[in-house]
Formats: structure tokens, C-alpha cells, sequence
């Protein structure tokens, strides 16, 4: 995005939705704000739920969110530690998160990252998406934007290494070491670091701060293009209704909801 919406904004944006459900995303423990809820911070190491099947599914009655932890398994059920006992349980999936492939720092010979570069070498390059979420605004919820930069920023400093030479005596690159008892290779950033040395390397040359510039426009012109406002949220409403569609067929007697984001607020 051109003018990152801030977590406030994005929060304000999906209350609606967490409405349907009786719940204040505000509220939440990963979110952090002040007073009168202008400025906002989040911070949590999964993504959450924001997709229309996820409210609609707790909505019909077919899924529920337990926040606990299981205590032990009984027969076609489970004691979780906050008193509950969930029944009819016919199957588990234990969820156990990411962890780095170690094989890379090991084909790079490599047990510190400075920036995207292995040892501070800048010919190499390698780049994790983040795995956690940590940020007062959001440039993106995709992959494309950045990685388009990414493959600019590759190209750049290796057709001109004196800018890689600049950057790296700068001392403003950060530096991340492999910490296998937590899972996290040493190519592998937190959000707020892993941020950090993108901005740095962009703003290390004038030429790169153009790219993203014209990269970012780029993107938001092509999806106005496909898909305007107006457009864009009568297709989610289609795809909101069919949704509730299919809960009625599956049994689910409970009022539809209306599509909760209007087109002034896409």
C-alpha cells in the first residue's frame, strides 16, 4: 500500500465482522492500544481468523473457539483447563506451528545473518516470510508486493556492490543468529527486525526507493482496475451468501446475516 492503513484502521474495519459473533476485536489479548482506541499495536505469533466461512461457521452453530489448553483425553471427548469438557470428539489435530529449514544455513555455511545476507555476503540471499505478526500499520496481507521488490533488491545490489559495501558499513543492518531450541534458523526474522532491513536497504539507494514507489501504485491500480469498490464487495456478498447457503442445506436454522462491509467502508 502506498499509505499503509494503521492497526486502528484495520481493527476499526473488521468490528463489524467480530460483531456478527458479540465480540470486540479491541479487545483481544495480541492487541495493545491506547485510551480512546486511535492508536493500536498487534502482536501475536499466528494470523487470525478473517475469512467469511470463519464467522459464518460460528455463526451457523457449526464451529466454536475454545481458548484453553487440553488436559487430558477422554473417551470421545477432552478435559481442557479452563473446567470445560468437550464432547462427541471423533478427531484431533494437533497444530504444532512452523519451524525453519536448518538445511539452509547449512548449504550456506552460515550461523549469522546480516539483513538477507548470509555472513554479510551480499552475492547471497536468502528471505523468510515471517511467521508471526507484529505491527502498528499493514503494507500488504499478500506475498506478491514485497517479493516483486525483493527480486528487484537481489538484482540491484548484485549488479552494484559498492551500495552493498555502503549498506553493510552503515552498521545499521541488523544481525540475526540461529536459535535452533526455538525452531528459527538464522535467516529467519522476527516482524519488527525482518522489517528493519528492508527499509534499510531500500533506503540505501534512491533507485530502489523509486521501485517500491512505482511497485506499490502498480499493484493498487491493477486491483481498482479488475475489481473497483463497488465491484470488489458484490462479489464478497455473493460469496457471503452462498456460504450461508450452504449452512442451510447442511441443516443450520439460524437468521442469514447481512453482509457486514459496505462499499464506502472497502
Amino acid at each position: 500500500a502506498q499509505c499503509m492503513p494503521t492497526a486502528a484502521m484495520v481493527l476499526d474495519a473488521m468490528a463489524p465482522m467480530y460483531g456478527l459473533l458479540g465480540w470486540d476485536p479491541w479487545s483481544f489479548q495480541a492487541v495493545s492500544h491506547n485510551e480512546d482506541r486511535t492508536v493500536a499495536a498487534i502482536k501475536q505469533y499466528t494470523r487470525w481468523g478473517v475469512s467469511d466461512v470463519y464467522f459464518l461457521a460460528i455463526h451457523f452453530g457449526k464451529a466454536e473457539v475454545v481458548n484453553s489448553e487440553v488436559k487430558r483425553f477422554l473417551p470421545r471427548g477432552c478435559a481442557v483447563l479452563n473446567g470445560q469438557v468437550l464432547r462427541d470428539v471423533d478427531h484431533v489435530i494437533k497444530v504444532i506451528g512452523f519451524d525453519g529449514d536448518f538445511g539452509v544455513d547449512r548449504l550456506m555455511h552460515s550461523k549469522t545473518h546480516v539483513g538477507p545476507w548470509p555472513d554479510g555476503d551480499f552475492r547471497r540471499w536468502v528471505i523468510s516470510d515471517q511467521s508471526a505478526i507484529d505491527a502498528s500499520r499493514f503494507g500488504n496481507i499478500a506475498l506478491s508486493p514485497p517479493n516483486t521488490l525483493y527480486a528487484h533488491m537481489t538484482l540491484w545490489y548484485n549488479q552494484h556492490p559498492p551500495d552493498a559495501t555502503r549498506a553493510l558499513e552503515s552498521g545499521l543492518l541488523p544481525t540475526n543468529k540461529s536459535e535452533p531450541e526455538l525452531g528459527s534458523p538464522a535467516y529467519h526474522y522476527s516482524p519488527r527486525v525482518g522489517t528493519a532491513w528492508v527499509v534499510v536497504l531500500v533506503g540505501c539507494s534512491p533507485e530502489l526507493m523509486s521501485i517500491s514507489a512505482v511497485n506499490s501504485k502498480f499493484k493498487q491500480d491493477s486491483m481498482l482496475h479488475l475489481a473497483d469498490a463497488d465491484r470488489f464487495v458484490k462479489a464478497c456478498e455473493e460469496d457471503w451468501f452462498n456460504y450461508c447457503r450452504m449452512f442451510k442445506e447442511q441443516g443450520a436454522d439460524v437468521p442469514w446475516p447481512e453482509y457486514p462491509l459496505p462499499a464506502d467502508k472497502a
